[in-house]
């Protein structure tokens, strides 16, 4: 997560996406100018990246660890009780 450190005006946040082999080969990212990516919809960015990094890393092979699933159904809303 960037929330101004990089550059005065600009927040993003990132999430890795791994192989089958649990490697990370790549992130995905996903940023804009503080007046638009405000605090409110911060959160939606953040779920948002999650959402695709999870996704794309699961195409690619990757075994759904329990973290992993948690972060896939959340993203989806089907998080069930424990």
């Amino acid at each position: 997560m960037d929330d101004e450190e990089s550059e005065i005006g600009l927040r993003g946040v990132a999430a890795g996406v791994y192989d089958q082999m649990g490697s990370m080969i790549v992130a995905v990212s996903l940023g804009g100018p503080t007046t638009r990516v405000t605090s409110e919809v911060h959160p939606e960015f953040i779920r948002a990246i999650r959402e695709a990094a999870a996704t794309i890393s699961c195409r690619l092979g990757h075994r759904a660890t329990p973290e992993l699933q948690f972060v896939i159904d959340k993203a989806r809303n089907e998080v069930r009780p424990p």
